[in-house]
């Protein structure tokens, strides 16, 4: 999927979306007032107006810093807010530049998100508060454990 995205704009997306975990409508509501770049974290606001803290990955700080300068550059753009009807068509035509199997989709994104964490060995609790879940029940939805980490988990106990 990264090597299909065709601009800096595509790359820090897609790189958002999966460093984050957000909701769609979460991302399509940020201003660059709420995200503070050096500790790579964004306020969003989410389901029922409730806010919260995201954090980003390194490589999404990078394009985010590129993609806000090339926008300082271009003094023609009116700079108007992608909302998410266009986020979705821009992550679909991703999608079948890819050449994948199935639609993507931002939701996917969000379940990605859930399912590397866990496997990565983050606690399913911070995985809930980090996609802004009341119910952890709704949290284990979205995160689904390999069976590599399965094993790994049950070699680390059992010998």
């Amino acid at each position: 999927i990264r090597d299909t995205c065709k601009d800096i704009r595509e790359k820090t997306l897609v790189e958002i979306l999966i460093s984050t975990g957000c909701r769609l409508s979460e991302i399509a509501l940020v201003d660059i007032d709420n995200i503070d770049i050096n500790n790579r974290c964004i306020n969003v606001l989410g389901k029922g107006n409730k806010e919260r803290v995201v954090y980003f990955s390194t490589r999404a700080k990078l394009y985010l810093q590129q993609y806000l300068n090339s926008r300082k550059e271009d003094e023609k753009a009116p700079y108007i807010r992608l909302k998410g009807r266009a986020i979705q068509k821009i992550i679909k035509q991703i999608g079948v530049r890819a050449k994948l199997s199935f639609n993507l989709h931002p939701h996917l994104f969000r379940h990605t998100f859930a399912t590397n964490c866990l496997n990565m060995g983050m606690d399913i609790v911070t995985i809930q508060r980090l996609l802004g879940h009341s119910n952890l029940q709704t949290t284990q939805i979205y995160a689904k454990m390999s069976q590599e980490t399965i094993k790994n988990e049950y070699m680390k106990f059992i010998k």
